[in-house]
């Protein structure tokens, strides 16, 4: 599900969230149609291969900490990873890899901001707000290796 407000992502969920009501409050049907199909667009591409950054308007509701996490996790390219920690390092809080992990875990834009770059430490998948399953869809359409689990 996309939520916009005018030309603006305020939110891409699946499904199985439980909290995309939130979003839903301040949005209406109007306001969406210019972001929804502008990133209609842009994730089928996504799905065909062909688009491999996203190049949309956001409005992003969250913390200074969630958003500064957001934009870290936002510069992972297109067939790569990241680990919690190396997160928690490139925002100058190394000690702060959990706090990272909960602030991944409030991402209100799923696919854009591509949360499901981020692995544990060891490989592992970690978690991921829409279900692991989605998670290693989105992973192994990327082509990125991670620990089976």
């Amino acid at each position: 599900m996309i939520v916009g407000q005018g030309q603006k992502v305020v939110a891409v969920c699946f499904n199985n969230q439980s909290d995309f009501s939130r979003y839903l409050k301040s949005s209406t049907e109007n306001d969406q149609s210019v972001a929804l199909n502008n990133l209609k667009n842009q994730l089928s591409e996504y799905e065909t291969g062909s688009r491999k950054q996203f190049d949309i308007k956001m409005l992003l509701s969250g913390t200074k900490f969630q958003q500064q996490v957001w934009g870290q996790i936002s510069r992972i390219p297109y067939g790569q990873k990241m680990t919690y920690l190396e997160v928690a390092k490139a925002i100058s809080k190394p000690r702060s890899y959990r706090a990272v992990a909960n602030a991944i875990g409030k991402n209100p834009i799923a696919i854009v901001i591509p949360c499901h770059r981020v692995l544990k430490s060891n490989g592992d998948l970690g978690g991921y707000s829409s279900g692991i399953d989605i998670k290693k869809l989105l992973l192994q359409k990327e082509n990125i290796n991670y620990n089976q689990v």
